[in-house]
Protein backbone atom coordinates (compact mmCIF):
# COMPACT_ATOMS: atom_id res chain seq x y z
CA UNK A 1 0.00 0.00 0.00
CA UNK A 2 0.89 3.37 -1.01
CA UNK A 3 1.33 6.52 1.02
CA UNK A 4 -2.02 8.65 1.03
CA UNK A 5 -0.92 11.96 -0.43
CA UNK A 6 -3.27 15.27 -0.35
CA UNK A 7 -3.61 16.81 -3.70
CA UNK A 8 -4.59 20.71 -4.35
CA UNK A 9 -8.25 20.25 -4.60
CA UNK A 10 -8.53 18.52 -1.52
CA UNK A 11 -6.45 21.21 0.76
CA UNK A 12 -9.76 23.65 -1.19
CA UNK A 13 -11.22 25.59 1.52
CA UNK A 14 -14.93 25.20 1.19
CA UNK A 15 -15.29 28.95 0.98
CA UNK A 16 -13.65 28.63 -2.45
CA UNK A 17 -16.48 26.48 -3.44
CA UNK A 18 -19.25 28.07 -5.05
CA UNK A 19 -22.37 28.90 -3.41
CA UNK A 20 -21.19 27.82 -0.43
CA UNK A 21 -21.28 31.22 1.37
CA UNK A 22 -24.65 31.46 0.30
CA UNK A 23 -26.15 28.16 1.47
CA UNK A 24 -23.42 28.92 4.98
CA UNK A 25 -25.42 31.96 5.39
CA UNK A 26 -29.37 30.74 4.44
CA UNK A 27 -28.65 27.75 6.78
CA UNK A 28 -27.58 29.79 9.70
CA UNK A 29 -29.88 32.02 9.44
CA UNK A 30 -32.85 29.01 9.16
CA UNK A 31 -31.33 27.75 12.36
CA UNK A 32 -31.34 31.14 14.12
CA UNK A 33 -35.32 31.93 12.88
CA UNK A 34 -36.06 28.69 14.23
CA UNK A 35 -34.71 28.94 17.64
CA UNK A 36 -35.93 32.11 18.08
CA UNK A 37 -39.50 30.80 16.63
CA UNK A 38 -39.34 28.44 19.88
CA UNK A 39 -38.44 30.50 21.99
CA UNK A 40 -41.16 32.85 20.35
CA UNK A 41 -43.63 30.30 20.99
CA UNK A 42 -43.03 29.60 24.90
CA UNK A 43 -43.04 33.24 25.25
CA UNK A 44 -45.94 33.66 23.75
CA UNK A 45 -47.70 31.30 25.79
CA UNK A 46 -46.32 32.56 29.00
CA UNK A 47 -47.48 35.97 28.10
CA UNK A 48 -51.03 34.74 27.10
CA UNK A 49 -51.56 32.24 30.42
CA UNK A 50 -48.82 33.52 32.94
CA UNK A 51 -48.24 29.72 33.46
CA UNK A 52 -44.34 28.33 33.07
CA UNK A 53 -46.30 24.62 32.70
CA UNK A 54 -48.46 25.69 29.93
CA UNK A 55 -45.55 27.70 27.97
CA UNK A 56 -43.70 24.57 28.30
CA UNK A 57 -46.52 22.73 27.01
CA UNK A 58 -47.00 24.80 24.06
CA UNK A 59 -43.64 24.73 23.15
CA UNK A 60 -43.34 21.11 23.31
CA UNK A 61 -47.13 21.19 21.06
CA UNK A 62 -44.91 23.24 18.50
CA UNK A 63 -41.95 21.44 18.04
CA UNK A 64 -43.75 18.13 18.00
CA UNK A 65 -45.60 19.65 15.49
CA UNK A 66 -42.64 20.73 12.83
CA UNK A 67 -41.32 17.06 13.11
CA UNK A 68 -44.54 15.84 11.80
CA UNK A 69 -44.94 18.56 9.59
CA UNK A 70 -41.48 17.64 8.38
CA UNK A 71 -41.92 14.38 7.28
CA UNK A 72 -44.71 15.47 4.82
CA UNK A 73 -42.47 18.35 4.06
CA UNK A 74 -39.54 15.93 3.26
CA UNK A 75 -41.89 15.16 0.13
CA UNK A 76 -43.32 17.53 -1.23
CA UNK A 77 -40.19 19.04 -1.36
CA UNK A 78 -39.04 15.90 -3.32
CA UNK A 79 -41.93 15.95 -5.69
CA UNK A 80 -41.66 20.12 -6.45
CA UNK A 81 -39.35 22.54 -7.67
CA UNK A 82 -37.45 23.74 -4.33
CA UNK A 83 -36.95 27.39 -5.38
CA UNK A 84 -41.02 28.38 -5.74
CA UNK A 85 -41.40 26.21 -2.01
CA UNK A 86 -38.76 28.28 -0.76
CA UNK A 87 -40.66 31.33 -2.03
CA UNK A 88 -43.91 29.67 -0.90
CA UNK A 89 -42.80 29.00 2.32
CA UNK A 90 -41.32 32.75 3.15
CA UNK A 91 -44.77 34.45 2.00
CA UNK A 92 -46.47 32.11 4.03
CA UNK A 93 -44.60 32.51 7.47
CA UNK A 94 -44.53 36.34 7.11
CA UNK A 95 -48.08 36.13 6.58
CA UNK A 96 -48.34 33.76 9.15
CA UNK A 97 -46.52 35.16 11.96
CA UNK A 98 -47.55 38.66 11.07
CA UNK A 99 -51.03 37.52 12.13
CA UNK A 100 -49.94 35.97 15.03
CA UNK A 101 -47.86 39.84 15.89
CA UNK A 102 -50.92 41.48 15.37
CA UNK A 103 -53.12 38.97 17.61
CA UNK A 104 -50.88 39.97 20.14
CA UNK A 105 -50.45 43.73 19.73
CA UNK A 106 -53.84 44.06 19.40
CA UNK A 107 -55.15 42.68 23.10
CA UNK A 108 -56.03 39.58 21.55
CA UNK A 109 -59.11 40.96 19.16
CA UNK A 110 -57.67 38.46 16.52
CA UNK A 111 -56.67 35.60 18.01
CA UNK A 112 -59.01 32.71 16.92
CA UNK A 113 -60.75 30.54 18.51
CA UNK A 114 -58.49 27.13 18.18
CA UNK A 115 -55.62 29.23 20.10
CA UNK A 116 -58.09 30.82 22.89
CA UNK A 117 -59.45 27.30 23.40
CA UNK A 118 -55.88 25.50 23.56
CA UNK A 119 -55.43 28.30 26.41
CA UNK A 120 -58.80 27.20 27.90
CA UNK A 121 -57.87 23.70 27.82
CA UNK A 122 -54.29 24.02 29.25
CA UNK A 123 -54.94 26.73 32.23
CA UNK A 124 -58.59 24.80 33.06
CA UNK A 125 -59.94 28.56 32.86
CA UNK A 126 -62.84 30.19 31.14
CA UNK A 127 -60.95 33.54 28.75
CA UNK A 128 -63.16 36.71 29.01
CA UNK A 129 -61.06 38.48 26.46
Amino acid sequence: MGAVTETSAARRSFWRAPNYAAWFTADTASAAGGSLRALAVSLAGYAVSGSTAAAGWLGTAALIAQQVASVFGGACVDRHERRTLIVINAAVGVCTWGECGGAVRGAHAHLPAAARDCHAWFCGQRLSW
